[in-house]
């Protein structure tokens, strides 16, 4: 436990977040045996839960957790609505996977890979499902549809480059927030950040999962003109 979060600590320092990699305390014999794990908040603490499969065992987890303390920090108190809270474990599930395939990509396609495999399935992060028709409208049943977004932006333009958009909008999430409202805001700061370097890459994972419409129509302030796709 404490090698993973070291090495994703070190890795979030260096792309800049380091306000958000405070000191944690950890219990790797944590929940009275339950087979689960959690990030608690107000003491800011990991604790793994030793059922089934020690989830302390797998580093996956260990990192899933690990970004929960992340996203609290940036933005306290506001894990609040469905779709918010199926982000959080989304984006906990996403950058988990993001850095075991640096060290491992036997499957590059499921998350907790290890402690999913005998008790339970783990969770995909490939899944073809459409917002908003296929929303289950609850925070597991609807995390892949998130993740899946961001295994797809990671897959065109690199770790680094989705990590840092994804730590970036961890500052600006929100009470009651959904998925369009946060795929809009990390199409913002690619404009803001990087001048929109990945906007072709971003639209095309976020209209793939129903996040944006793949129909735009703008005015052209100067002439009389509007300018739409083939498919307008």
């Amino acid at each position: 436990v404490f090698y993973h979060i070291n090495e994703m600590g070190e890795y979030v320092n260096n792309l800049g977040y380091d306000v958000l990699t405070e000191l944690l305390e950890v219990d790797v014999h944590a929940l009275g045996g339950a087979d689960n794990s959690a990030y608690g908040p107000g003491d800011h603490t990991l604790q793994f839960g030793e059922g089934g499969i020690d989830d302390a065992e797998d580093g996956e987890v260990v990192i899933h957790e690990f970004t929960h303390s992340l996203s609290e920090l940036a933005s306290p108190n506001n894990t609040v609505g469905t779709q918010r809270r199926a982000m959080e474990e989304g984006s906990c599930d996403y950058l988990a996977k993001a850095y075991s395939r640096t060290l491992n990509d036997n499957t590059p396609d499921k998350v907790f890979s290890w402690d999913g495999n005998l008790t339970w399935n783990g969770i995909p992060l490939n899944t073809n499902r459409i917002y908003p028709k296929d929303l289950k409208n609850s925070k597991d049943g609807d995390r892949d549809m998130w993740s899946s977004a961001l295994m797809c932006v990671h897959d065109k333009i690199g770790r680094r480059a989705t990590d840092s958009l994804l730590l970036e909008h961890f500052f600006r999430q929100g009470a009651n927030t959904t998925m369009v409202d946060m795929a809009e805001v990390i199409i913002d700061i690619d404009k803001e950040d990087f001048n929109s370097k990945y906007y072709s890459s971003l639209k095309n994972c976020f209209v793939d999962a129903g996040f944006i419409s793949r129909v735009s129509v703008a005015e052209v302030n100067e002439t009389p003109y509007k300018i739409i796709n083939q498919q307008g």
